[in-house]
């Protein structure tokens, strides 16, 4: 999270800064006007509170979220199901505030989203499918993303060996961004069991259910443009695989 000291200086000296960012123990100086401002940064923290949800054969899917997060963190959840129904949030329950980018679906067997949302203190998630499937959840916190535009977002399918989350492009410059990748896979026989190249944190629920089994990793990356994560390992299944990039505050 950043911290900011304000520094009022009446351009002594004449400066002129031209609000240009000037790297400084650890954190950088920025020029508004007559004042210059130091901002401590301490950076995107890494995934937080994994909580995994699980679930046999309904239409309303209740999300476990994780502990700990404080108001203000970026609250991010990948839901999975089988088949092909509708996916969306139940905003009776979960309220207005959540964002679910854009539903995938893997030939006629498995399905799934990103949800996120900027923590308030009141943050109940609920999905509903138009019909009753087996789902499976996983949620993270992060601190010190963006409070509007938190993430880019991408998404692919495929029927093969290796879920392989599609290239990201940053829309930031360079900027310490977090790459968070998903591996998500049918059932619970063939599952990731290695993250991507350079990617750290990895995980793999496997679901008890007749669902779907969410892998995941970080990366914590500095690019200007486009990056291809590469792929998880996994047997052949029916896959889809999200890159999320967490665009710093």
């Amino acid at each position: 999270m950043k911290k900011i000291l304000t520094i009022t200086i009446a351009l002594l000296l004449g400066i002129t800064l031209n609000a240009q960012k000037l790297k400084h123990d650890g954190g950088f100086v920025r020029h508004d006007g007559s004042t210059l401002v130091y901002v401590e940064d301490d950076g995107l923290s890494t995934p937080q509170g994994m909580a995994t949800t699980d679930l046999l054969t309904e239409t309303d899917h209740p999300i476990d979220m994780p502990d700990g997060w404080e108001v203000g963190d970026l609250l991010l959840v990948c839901f999975g199901t089988d088949g092909t129904p509708t996916i969306s949030i139940n905003t009776t329950v979960s309220g207005s505030n959540w964002t679910m980018e854009s539903q995938v679906s893997s030939g006629s067997n498995i399905s799934g989203c990103i949800a996120w949302k900027i923590a308030e203190g009141s943050d109940t998630l609920q999905f509903t499918t138009d019909a009753a499937e087996s789902s499976t959840a996983k949620a993270y916190y992060i601190s010190g993303a963006k409070t509007v535009d938190p993430i880019e977002y991408s998404s692919a399918t495929g029927a093969s060996t290796n879920a392989d989350p599609p290239s990201g492009t940053t829309a930031y410059g360079n900027q310490d961004y977090l790459w968070l990748v998903f591996g998500c896979t049918e059932g619970n026989s063939n599952y990731t069991t290695a993250a991507p190249a350079d990617f750290t944190g990895f995980d793999t629920y496997v679901t008890t259910v007749s669902g779907v089994s969410i892998g995941s990793a970080y990366r914590e990356y500095d690019v200007d443009g486009a990056y291809d994560p590469g792929a998880f390992t996994s047997a052949i299944r029916y896959w889809f695989a999200f890159t999320i990039i967490i665009n710093p505050n």
